[in-house]
């Protein structure tokens, strides 16, 4: 009997110790998870510091320096990196830590944009959401989503469109659709980003057979960053209408093949759009078509914007902003139909990235970058997800590379 209590002690004694030990486990283990959620928690919530640098960043020159990717002082920077590689690491591991960090942190910035665009109830071009985003579940592959885009027809208006046909405006429109028979094998889409200041990419952007840029965008006094070939320029009719972009006069709309585009109402008819434009291109346009008849210049369809609109909604689980989509979406939509590869530059932003609106602008605003009027957060990702580029192209030198449709095996 003895015997047998002091083994039934031994055992819970044994058992209970064992009970310490695993709750001494799980403990720990439920601390480094509350660690690393609040961790994340932070990142989340302690965005990219966009403005500028201070400290060791400041530069009284005026000189711009790419923004700190961690968005955490720069001691802290070069402490994160060597605790993770020894002291006698290569820069190229370095450089790598960094890289990967960067990518991290403004994909959430990204995806932290994709939450406020849902909350966002303006809805001034009368848009349906049509419950596109509940449709996604699954990832999309590259494929996918490259298909998906090319069944949108870039078309232009024609001379037989209503009611320009009717009101006598017919022939001064352009007989053809905007690169009808053209096709070229490498093809640059260049932003006015202000992460190109600096970038020497200029040379690079030249070497394609065709240059696509936009709006007042120059060229003279940054054609070590941009390069000088120009082949389309696409403009907003905000450049047509406001004196100030001297769209009659400026030699940056001559000698190139102009595209110009006013978004409509949701679901509008051409004879309601020509009633009531956003600005009213329609006099310029006309005007321009009489004066330099030889300039191809053409006036693209408003339904093209809201077909890249209900792209972007159909492969974006969330709801996003119910207006138009950039010129530069715009952009590499038309190019991906006319040139084998298409280069896109600082859509995606590189390590270069930089609180400036555009490189031959002094202005600042983080809506640039990830979006208050179009959706670009909802672009530049699904733009990054079909990308072929490799990490060190997007994020270092600052370039997406996309196969053109002509590429893409689609049912």
């Amino acid at each position: 009997m003895l015997q047998a209590l002091v083994l039934l002690k031994m055992r819970i004694e044994a058992f209970s110790l064992w009970m310490f030990v695993n709750m001494m486990f799980l403990g720990m283990w439920c601390y480094v998870y509350i660690l690393w959620v609040q961790y994340w928690r932070y990142i989340e919530t302690h965005p990219v510091e966009w403005g500028a640098s201070s400290g060791a960043n400041a530069n009284n020159s005026g000189q711009q320096h790419p923004i700190n990717p961690f968005g955490f002082p720069e001691e802290m920077v070069d402490f994160i990196v060597h605790r993770h590689h020894n002291i006698n690491a290569s820069s190229d591991s370095e450089d790598h830590l960094k890289l990967t960090l960067f990518k991290s942190q403004l994909l959430i910035q990204m995806r932290n944009a994709l939450i406020t665009e849902a909350k966002d109830h303006r809805n001034p071009y009368g848009v349906t959401y049509h419950e596109y985003g509940k449709s996604v579940k699954k990832i999309r592959t590259m494929r996918r989503l490259m298909c998906d885009l090319g069944r949108v027809g870039l078309r232009t208006l024609l001379p037989k469109d209503e009611p320009f046909h009717s009101m006598g405006m017919g022939n001064l429109l352009q007989p053809s659709n905007i690169l009808d028979g053209v096709f070229f094998n490498t093809c640059a889409v260049v932003t006015n980003a202000g992460s190109l200041k600096d970038s020497r990419m200029g040379e690079h952007i030249d070497s394609h057979d065709a240059v696509v840029r936009f709006n007042h965008a120059p060229t003279s006094g940054y054609v070590k960053d941009v390069g000088k070939k120009t082949t389309i320029r696409i403009v907003n009719s905000q450049i047509l209408t406001k004196p100030r972009f001297e769209f009659m006069t400026s030699p940056l709309y001559r000698n190139v093949t102009l595209l110009t585009w006013d978004p409509s109402k949701y679901k509008a008819s051409l004879t309601e759009w020509y009633g009531t434009p956003e600005h009213d291109l329609f006099t310029e346009f006309f005007h321009m078509r009489v004066v330099n008849p030889d300039l191809e210049f053409f006036l693209l369809h408003p339904e093209v914007m809201w077909e890249l609109w209900e792209f972007l909604q159909r492969n974006t689980p969330s709801k996003i902003l119910r207006n138009p989509p950039s010129s530069g979406f715009l952009g590499v939509a038309l190019m991906l139909h006319h040139c084998k590869w298409v280069d896109v530059y600082e859509y995606v932003p590189s390590m270069r990235l930089t609180p400036r609106c555009y490189y031959f602008d002094k202005m600042e605003d983080v809506s640039c970058t990830l979006g208050g009027w179009h959706p670009l957060a909802t672009e530049k990702l699904l733009a990054l997800a079909m990308s072929t580029a490799s990490d060190h192209d997007v994020f270092r030198r600052g370039f997406l590379r996309l196969k053109g449709f002509s590429q893409v095996n689609c049912p």
